[in-house]
């Protein structure tokens, strides 16, 4: 009997036998278990201060002890470090050092190099995975006292009064501490003088608007100053004050108690040959560049010989390029990209955006600017020459690579092999070109009830050439050098080859691509160009489009579409810090054929001869042979008269629609190691003009690894829809819409080493735009759209290698729409939330 309660338990309960398991984890590797009587783990620092704007998060920043890492309030990590037993350890530890003495005393009568810490398993698990209990420590609170306080004297607060308390749970043994800080009146500034005998300094700090310059009657933040001492430095070396640093700024400040007022004075000093900073007492030198000479290193170092080094001059100021075997790029590729001109003026921002720019070729590993002064002497006093020399190391021109890949979904397994080749400098112009050969081979369940399989095979070729440049007739020299644009062909074709029919799909793009400075990247394609070709459709496959009014989408057509799309985020890589994401795309289809059909009066073409396939195919199954042409041509007829018309492209239907989405995805930072990452995604296509239906291939789905998680793919919607028998004995559906909404959360933290954790929830749906009797309860409606939303939630495993992070995601579904009963909560349904669980499978993030 009690065997049975157990066996029930694991099978038809797993959320309470898992977390028997966790309680069971949680009483044996208890945090406190080797501490003392009077030791208390350090639970929390909290800072009491009534003044609001002064940053809490800030001030708790100065604390010296810090509360150890939690997973929902529980130190997991201390847990995971007591584990291994501390006295245990260091008997272990005792005899490891006398067996490692003794190997290295051995090694080095060999001539062996001296083993240094050799790894072992326990030491590992306790300093790598786990976390040492963080134990309260009373004589910490007078170090972090001070450190607050001279924090808040930073922000002015002189005054302030700083006093500690602590509270203990005995039981729990965990300590919690408070810092309290009364601000009292703070030091505010009562004028601000800058000092300097450079008339050309004092303007250009005097006149620019952007510089913060604090103002009478504002706080005297001694870090808002600093920040000016980095701006103004900022400011000097783009004006010709090559080597500026902030530590020649200085700034001063006399404080009257009684009034609370600070005088502020900023003096600028120079730098002498030793590097010593000296007070000014004339103007500073103003450098100008003297010469460019560019160093071009070969892509084989064994020739790299001095005796060998070439000196070509290139372009109209004759700029020297070295180089030993050849140049690897044509020169005016790079004299374009360069904004640094003889005689002209040193800006830093002018040799950074250069670097950006000779970088962001692609075909350079390393690119590097050598400022030196010149020997040369200039003719005046207050004028410094430099000599600028640009040292490039070409990156390896030619790569390619082969990828094995599988996946499996809805009843589907799957492999498939990619050959890649590229080239990242194409007629030495930094012209990428690459160009892959796929071929992917799957196994279907075709019929449910009888577990029938199909096989299916798709082949692929897709090619890109990317040009370092914006395809113009004007010439466009600064836009190409501040934004970074690139001109990028596409081309590709796909062959699929299933029992039911063989596709070819056929597309080809021309576009641009650039950058702004605020981290505005654009895209812009006028040409997005597919066409689907259809053959051999088998007719019950053929008959079941037809019934369900889909013939349109999925047979032969053309969509001529034009799109652009921007990107922005804040994010600073590997930076634990709150950031933001945006995606906006907008894209149109089929306006400038309709405009020029219209125009030229063209004739559309009928119904009949667009579905002249379906009635071949209907006469050949169904009428003798004698009947079959006079009931074609009539039918052909019929439809032709009486039916709508299209106008063609090539012979074949063009798709007119507008359409567009939106990506919107946010991260909150709680620490380094835990982070909760939202995002909302809304899409929109309107059929309109030519077609009052929107191509498949533009429609949205639902479902998968990267989407809603507790659904295989394109397995939901729209709207209520339920999957009719027909449907489900093909194995061949598609659940599509017009409209797509979804949200997704994730809770993620770092569980131990580089695994990482991340519980997830995830909420959507997509719907038709217009009523379709084959997909009834499909239809977008405001007052029903929310009741329609299905709903799935998780936990995740993601194992992060650096270079790709390999993640795995077990769902379960909570609210279900497609369910038949009135009440959609999957949970009521009996085991089948149990019982229904999908793990997925990716890499890296699913957003």
């Amino acid at each position: 009997m009690w065997d049975d309660t157990i066996r029930h338990i694991r099978f038809h309960r797993p959320a309470f036998f898992l977390g028997l398991v966790f309680l069971l984890l949680f009483q044996s590797c208890s945090p406190t278990k080797y501490l003392k009587e009077n030791q208390y783990i350090l639970k929390e620092n909290q800072i009491v201060l009534a003044e609001k704007t002064i940053d809490k998060a800030e001030v708790k920043n100065f604390a010296v002890q810090k509360p150890n890492r939690t997973i929902l309030g529980w130190p997991f990590y201390v847990s995971l470090y007591n584990m291994v037993d501390p006295i245990k350890e260091a008997k272990r530890d005792q005899k490891r050092a006398i067996q490692a003495k003794e190997k290295n005393e051995k090694r080095l009568e060999n001539g062996k190099k001296l083993k240094q810490d050799p790894f072992y398993l326990s030491r590992w698990w306790r300093n790598s995975v786990g976390e040492a209990p963080v134990i309260y420590d009373r004589l910490t609170l007078k170090e972090s006292k001070e450190g607050m306080s001279a924090y808040m004297r930073n922000l002015g607060y002189y005054y302030s009064v700083h006093s500690d308390s602590a509270r203990f749970d005995k039981k729990k043994q965990r300590a919690l501490v408070e810092y309290h800080i009364i601000p009292n009146a703070p030091y505010k500034i009562s004028q601000l003088n800058l000092k300097t005998t450079d008339k050309r300094i004092e303007s250009l700090i005097s006149s620019n608007t952007k510089l913060k310059i604090p103002k009478a009657g504002e706080l005297f933040n001694a870090y808002e100053l600093d920040n000016l001492r980095y701006d103004i430095s900022s400011l000097l070396q783009n004006h010709g004050y090559y080597g500026f640093g902030p530590d020649q700024i200085v700034y001063f400040a006399d404080t009257l108690q009684k009034t609370m007022e600070a005088k502020v004075g900023i003096e600028i000093y120079q730098t002498s040959a030793n590097g010593d900073t000296l007070k000014s007492k004339s103007n500073f030198p103003v450098y100008y560049f003297k010469s460019l000479t560019v160093h071009n290193y070969p892509y084989r170092f064994d020739i790299l010989h001095e005796d060998d080094m070439k000196i070509h001059l290139f372009g109209k100021d004759s700029i020297p390029f070295k180089y030993y075997d050849e140049l690897t790029f044509k020169p005016n590729l790079l004299q374009r990209r360069i904004d640094i001109r003889k005689d002209s003026i040193y800006r830093q921002e002018d040799i950074a955006r250069s670097i950006r720019s000779v970088g962001g070729l692609g075909v350079f590993k390393s690119v590097h600017f050598k400022v030196t002064p010149s020997l040369e002497k200039p003719k005046s006093d207050s004028v410094v020459l430099l000599d600028v020399e640009i040292q490039l190391s070409p990156r390896t021109k030619q790569s390619y690579s082969i990828d094995l890949e599988g996946y499996t979904s809805s009843g589907t397994i799957g492999t498939g092999l990619k050959f890649t080749y590229n080239h990242r400098n194409l007629f030495k112009r930094a012209i990428f070109f690459d160009i892959s050969v796929n071929g992917k081979v799957e196994r279907s369940t075709s019929n449910l009830a009888e577990g029938e399989s199909i096989l299916a095979y798709e082949y692929g070729v897709n090619s890109t050439l990317r040009f370092p440049n914006f395809f113009s007739p004007f010439r466009l020299y600064k836009f190409n050098n501040r934004y970074f644009p690139s001109t990028l062909v596409n081309f590709g074709f796909t062959l699929k080859d299933r029992s039911e029919y063989v596709r070819q799909t056929t597309s080809a793009s021309f576009g641009y691509s650039w950058s702004t400075p605020k981290k505005l990247k654009h895209n812009l394609n006028p040409i997005d160009f597919y066409l689907t070709r259809f053959r051999d459709i088998q007719y019950d496959y053929l008959q079941y489009l037809i019934d369900k009014n889909l013939y349109d989408q999925y047979f032969d057509h053309v969509i001529p579409a034009g799109n652009y799309s921007v990107f922005y985020t804040n994010q600073k890589l590997n930076t634990p810090k709150d950031f933001f994401f945006i995606n906006l795309k907008v894209e149109v289809a089929g306006n400038i054929l309709t405009l020029a059909n219209d125009a030229l009066g063209t004739k559309k073409t009928g119904a009949g001869d667009i579905y002249l396939q379906v009635i071949e195919a209907y006469a050949h199954e169904f009428l003798p042979d004698s009947l079959q042409e006079e009931y074609i041509n009539d039918t052909r007829d019929s439809l032709n008269m009486n039916g709508p018309g299209y106008y063609t492209f090539a012979g074949l239907l063009y798709n007119q629609y507008y359409k567009t989405d939106i990506d919107l995805r946010y991260t909150w930072y709680l620490n380094d190691k835990i982070s909760l990452t939202t995002r909302a995604f809304g899409g929109l296509i309107i059929p309109y003009g030519n077609t009052d239906f929107s191509p498949i291939e533009k429609q949205y789905f639902m479902g998968g690894s990267n989407d809603l998680r507790a659904w295989w793919a394109r397995s939901v919607g729209p709207g209520a829809y339920v999957l009719d028998e027909q449907t489900l004995q093909l194995k061949n559906y598609y659940q599509h819409g017009d409209i797509k909404l979804l949200a997704n959360v994730e809770f993620r933290h770092n569980i131990l080493w580089r695994i990482n954790g991340a519980l997830f929830a995830d909420i959507g749906n997509v719907w038709n735009i217009y009523n379709n009797e084959s997909f009834p309860d499909g239809l977008f409606k405001f007052d029903t759209f929310y009741k329609q939303m299905a709903l799935g939630v998780g936990y995740g495993l993601r194992f992060d290698f650096s270079f790709f992070i390999l993640r795995f995601d077990l769902a379960f579904k909570l609210y279900d729409p497609s369910l038949g009963s009135v009440n959609k909560w999957v949970y009521s349904q009996g085991d089948s939330y149990y019982k229904q669980p999908i793990l997925n499978f990716g890499i890296g993030y699913p957003f």
